[in-house]
């Protein structure tokens, strides 16, 4: 369907449209967009406290009896979901966003220039303006399972919009995506709004912003009692926008996100005010612990509602439950036992009622329920009619009703474009601490990668139970291209800067690096599982002695060119000549260690030309530093070197080297003289703390480049050239830092995850661009050669 302008419509236009449309055709369709709801009548008893209904001690039953009409519906609305199992997800998607009879609001609302555009927020806006969620005096708003921030920058455009006199204040959580811990089909890795305001996000002592982990609602409670406090408000409004990825197992959503629904109650239970309201964003409710859910609801609000904004998927499960008027009418404590039982407890079961639930609110339940899956059901059938025969007719039909739902939209929300909003983060292109030259210019990172599913259902079904061995058959090699590029610096670190980015933030411990905000997703996500599932410690071992001999002939051509333009050393040759020192520094190898890069980049270099100190102890670091203009540091580690006490156990080297890549960095830079160049070899940079740290070194120094090939270790090496300055205070801050790292235990439950404040970072965009790439390329190497190693396996065993 063409691509059509909407932005001729306002609110004269709209009337006439809709007076226009109604003589021509039925308006049923669309006006039964904006009619999907339910509302729930007060129960009789609503107040009796939650602990007549619970006890003082909740508990699940396993004896559940699946209500024989709600199990009809489920079955029944699967039946017809599974006639699509056989379809090309991208192209059902691209069909019934074609089809969507709300197509044309988002584009509409977007071009209006609101803070953050997307589904969500539009949705949010229905139900503002459909619902009285905003109090008429001062408040705080927590936002749960948020990320971007669409409801956020919603309510913030909708209070302006409505001309909200009182103050405002809101915090969110989500799962972070800096925590390089948090699964990638889990995380949401958008985040525009997330780093220009990253003081109103509350990721837990964890540092991986999952609600359901234990201890998190309670270091939430303790947060948020805190902003309370020192805010002088109160929380009148808790939305709850989470969801898990059910798409390998679709007809079970409902149960697999049951846990996050009650975790999100619970939560909205501990922070609300009396009197304040709940969205929850919730699915089909045919399950047991759904209709426990609901009478839950019931009990603690004095109403509930359930609504499919016209906004969201007429096609999908999605359904927001509005709560409104919290009775308080649970102890704080029966709140802690039921995240106990119900969250932390993984056995299956539902939550046990002291009495029967009222046949009343069962019936009602049920009303609801047959509601939504007849109108979910209803459009299904309508797409694969269309998919079937896309009549010219029918679109022109669609194009008729997308512009009246437009137009009916605009009506019941009052949405006007307002110039002059406050937005939350105002989008100014980030100031960089760098430049890179112009005849090295970085291709410009792209906007974020969705989640791009691909093939039939079948196909997924297939692709999740296959063998290792065959999941390898369906990985591609990929294209590569070394972006050999120059880092040059224009400002030194200075100690104004300090309190910016001094701020680190610490975490709980993880094995492996599931996602990174300094690589591309679909790169990360094949990295994963070839390091999950393959043998790659036995691999690297094999082949090390090939990679040392690669190590060292790059050192050498590294260092070559120094020693022909550099005759400034003390130090001279048996025939007289100048010759510069290079301090060869092996921080992890240990005394036993036979130093095979040191032995290889001896064998490689002209030592006729440098006067090359080997050292092994950091006690004679000091003395040698003296006369070096180049030192090289290698803090790889030895093959099968154990590290009993790291609380990072991980087959990634970057992980297990953290400490030693500190405390070597901040050893080197207390002597180090102005004009030296350091190569840094080491692991890969994608997590924060290697990111921060070699941004701390590019700020110290003249400029910066990578020089490495693809290889199953992930080493590369960072030459920084020409020391400038070492600020006063980030020398303090990586002394202390490093003092931090080597008090870790395999026992420390939080550990030190960042150098520096990582949201300081992603503000300059350039050192990220120039980060990123170096990481793609490296990843994807890396993938190539595991490839290549496993298509050799397969044709040996032929």
């Amino acid at each position: 369907m063409a691509k059509r302008n909407w932005r001729d419509s306002d609110s004269s236009k709209c009337s006439q449209t809709l007076d226009h449309l109604s003589h021509s055709y039925d308006l049923k369709d669309v006006e039964s967009l904006f009619d999907k709801s339910f509302g729930f009548d007060s129960l009789a008893f609503h107040d009796d406290l939650i602990e007549t209904w619970v006890g003082e001690d909740p508990v699940l039953t396993e004896k559940t009896v699946q209500d024989s009409e709600l199990l009809t519906l489920k079955d029944t609305l699967n039946e017809i979901k599974d006639k699509l199992s056989s379809k090309d997800i991208e192209e059902w998607h691209n069909h019934t966003t074609r089809c969507n009879l709300a197509a044309a609001i988002i584009p509409y609302v977007k071009d209006a220039g609101v803070e953050l555009c997307t589904q969500a927020w539009v949705k949010f806006y229905e139900l503002l303006n459909s619902f009285s969620l905003v109090p008429q005096n001062k408040f705080l708003s927590v936002h749960l399972c948020e990320a971007p921030g669409a409801f956020v920058t919603c309510l913030n455009y909708h209070l302006q919009n409505t001309k909200f006199r009182h103050m405002w204040d809101w915090r969110a959580t989500t799962l972070n995506p800096y925590y390089e811990g948090n699964s990638l089909d889990a995380t949401i890795p958008d985040d525009r709004l997330i780093r220009h305001t990253y003081s109103q996000w509350y990721f837990g002592r964890d540092g991986s912003g999952d609600i359901t982990c234990r201890g998190y609602l309670e270091d939430l409670h303790s947060y948020m009692s805190k902003v309370k406090q020192d805010q002088e408000m109160d929380i009148f409004l808790v939305t709850a926008d989470g969801s898990r990825d059910c798409q390998i197992n679709p007809a079970e959503q409902e149960a697999l996100v049951s846990r996050l629904h009650y975790c999100e109650l619970i939560a909205a239970c501990l922070l609300l005010a009396k009197g304040g309201n709940f969205v929850l964003k919730v699915f089909t409710l045919f399950e047991p612990a759904s209709v426990a859910l609901m009478f839950l609801l019931n009990l603690l609000f004095k109403e509930v509602h359930a609504k499919k904004p016209a906004t969201s998927k007429s096609g999908n499960s999605e359904v927001y439950l509005v709560c409104l008027n919290f009775r308080n009418n649970v102890k704080i404590e029966t709140l802690w036992k039921l995240l106990e039982v119900i969250v932390y407890n993984e056995k299956p079961g539902t939550l046990q009622f002291k009495h029967d639930i009222p046949s009343a609110f069962l019936q009602q339940h049920l009303k609801c329920c047959q509601l939504f899956s007849e109108w979910q059901a209803d459009t299904i059938e309508f797409n694969i009619s269309l998919y079937e025969n896309f009549s010219q007719k029918a679109e022109r039909e669609l194009e008729s009703k997308q512009k009246l739902a437009l137009d009916l939209f605009l009506k019941k929300t009052r949405f006007q474009a307002r110039h002059r909003t406050k937005r939350l983060s105002e989008y100014k292109r980030d100031k960089s601490s760098f430049y890179i030259p112009q005849n090295n210019q970085l291709q410009p990172l792209s906007k974020w990668p969705q989640k791009h599913l691909k093939g039939t259902f079948y196909l997924r079904q297939n692709l999740s139970s296959m063998s290792w061995e065959e999941r390898i058959e369906h990985l591609e090699h990929h294209d590569l291209m070394c972006p050999d590029k120059i880092l040059r610096n224009q400002e030194v670190f200075k100690d104004e800067e300090f309190d910016e980015w001094s701020d680190v933030e610490k975490g709980r411990p993880f094995s492996f690096i599931l996602n990174s905000r300094l690589c591309d997703t679909a790169l990360m996500s094949d990295m994963t599982m070839l390091v999950t599932n393959s043998d790659l410690s036995n691999m690297k071992k094999l082949g090390y002695q090939e990679h040392v001999n690669e190590v060292g002939q790059l050192l050498s051509e590294i260092i070559s060119p120094f020693g022909n333009s550099d005759r400034s050393s003390s130090f001279q040759s048996k025939k007289g000549e100048v010759c510069p020192t290079v301090v060869f520094w092996d921080v992890d190898q240990g005394t036993e260690s036979t130093f095979p890069i040191y032995q290889s980049f001896m064998n490689k270099v002209d030592s006729g030309h440098f006067n090359v100190q080997h050292v092994i102890d950091d006690k004679d670091l000091a003395a040698t530093l003296r006369s070096a203009r180049y030192i090289i540091v290698n803090v790889t580690r030895a093959p099968g070197k154990v590290d009993a006490k790291n609380p990072f156990q991980s087959d990634y080297e970057e992980l297990m080297i953290r400490k030693n890549v500190i405390f070597a960095v901040t050893q080197v830079l207390k002597h180090l003289k102005h004009g030296s160049q350091l190569i840094l070899l080491t692991a890969l940079s994608l997590t924060r703390m290697t990111a921060g740290l070699v941004y701390s070194l590019a700020r110290s120094f003249e400029s910066t480049s990578v020089k490495c090939h693809p290889n199953l270790w992930l080493h590369q090496m960072f030459v920084f050239t020409k020391f400038q300055h070492l600020c006063p205070a980030l020398g303090q801050h990586l002394r202390d830092l490093s003092d931090q790292l080597c008090s870790e235990t395999s026992t420390t439950s939080e550990c030190l995850l960042e150098v520096v404040s990582f949201a300081f970072i992603l503000n300059d965009r350039k050192y990220v661009q120039f980060l990123t790439s170096y990481n793609n390329y490296m990843v994807a190497g890396f993938i190539n050669l595991m490839l290549d190693y496993y298509k050799k396996m397969n044709q040996k065993v032929q």
